[in-house]
């Protein structure tokens, strides 16, 4: 398995910080090989994002109705 840069900062160093267990668990499967870190180029993807103002239930249901092809 292959995972940018960023994403083991994220995952284990923040992870370590905020002593999740995870962390920890993807650490040992880097340093075995399991996992490779790879420098990635970051890019920017546009995300629409809901505007809100909804209960989170509601909005995601709505949201769900709207983008899914089989409703």
């Amino acid at each position: 398995m292959v995972i940018p840069e960023e994403v083991k900062v994220e995952v284990v160093d923040k992870g370590k910080e905020l002593e999740k267990a995870d962390a920890y668990v993807v650490e040992r499967a880097i340093e075995e090989g399991w996992i490779k870190v790879v420098k990635t180029e970051l890019i920017d993807v546009p995300i629409k994002l809901h505007p809100g103002g909804k209960s989170g239930s509601i909005a995601c249901e709505e949201a769900w109705s709207e983008g899914s092809p089989s409703r």
